[in-house]
């Protein structure tokens, strides 16, 4: 696989990974950290290998019953000019207990050598309409793994939002983003008292190529929350990649 292409989906990974990891029992209640359209932005410095490599920035606006927003990935300085990659993701859907609900999913990728769309529909929590991708390996994604899945923006929202409710570190969720599905597993953390790590791993399920399920079937993941003003934050987290850990960082 080209390098352009494996950065772009080791990019993709590390947000669709790090954005499931509050959902489902991970936020208990975030009433008090949403005004109504209360907006949220943020900036995430994105290094590969150590070395910074590109930009992501979140923008959404929440109240107690809805959500909508964009999340955009961009490389920067040389990483930019060896491979000009970039992603633009944006969702909308239902707040229900504190649980993100999504209704529409659109989804926009440049590799530098292809680009590539698709979006996703939603109704009562389960996937009703997909268009505008191909899954590439041929794949059949059976409907038994598609059990309530999260898309990658809702995904992301979910963990960047604030949160009063410290992570419990226990969690196993479905993504689908209209090709494959992934399965996130998590086990065990560490605490200091300031900051909780979380430690777990990221696994392919559905959509994977026979070669791709042969080169690996999880990537290990950890992420670091801090308590800030009442609550707790993604400050850090770290990926695996077939080529070397990425690692996202909090700027603002």
């Amino acid at each position: 696989m080209p390098l352009r292409r494996h950065l772009c989906l080791a990019y993709f990974r590390a947000f669709l990974w790090i954005g499931v990891l509050m959902t489902q029992g991970w936020i208990l209640s975030t009433q008090a950290a949403m005004a109504n359209d209360a907006p949220l932005t943020q900036t995430w410095s994105v290094r590969v290998l150590g070395v910074p490599v590109g930009q992501f920035d979140l923008k959404a606006k929440l109240n107690e019953t809805t959500y909508r927003g964009r999340a955009k990935f961009r490389t920067k300085g040389a990483a930019g000019i060896l491979a000009r990659v970039r992603f633009d993701l944006q969702g909308n859907g239902f707040i229900k207990k504190a649980d993100l609900i999504p209704l529409e999913y659109r989804e926009e990728m440049e590799t530098g050598r292809r680009s590539s769309t698709a979006s996703l529909s939603f109704a009562d929590g389960e996937v009703r309409d997909i268009s505008g991708r191909l899954n590439a390996s041929g794949t059949f994604v059976d409907d038994k793994s598609l059990k309530r899945p999260l898309d990658p923006f809702s995904a992301i929202l979910s963990a960047f939002r604030p949160a009063p409710a410290a992570p419990s570190c226990q969690l196993d969720r479905t993504v689908f983003d209209g090709a494959r599905v992934t399965r996130l597993r998590f086990h065990s953390k560490r605490n200091d008292g300031k900051r909780i790590i979380c430690h777990g791993k990221y696994i392919r399920v559905a959509g994977y190529s026979p070669a791709q399920l042969q080169e690996t079937e999880f990537f290990p993941l950890r992420l670091t929350f801090d308590a800030s003003n009442g609550h707790w934050r993604p400050v850090r987290a770290q990926v695996g990649s077939l080529f070397g850990p990425v690692t996202l960082v909090r700027k603002d």
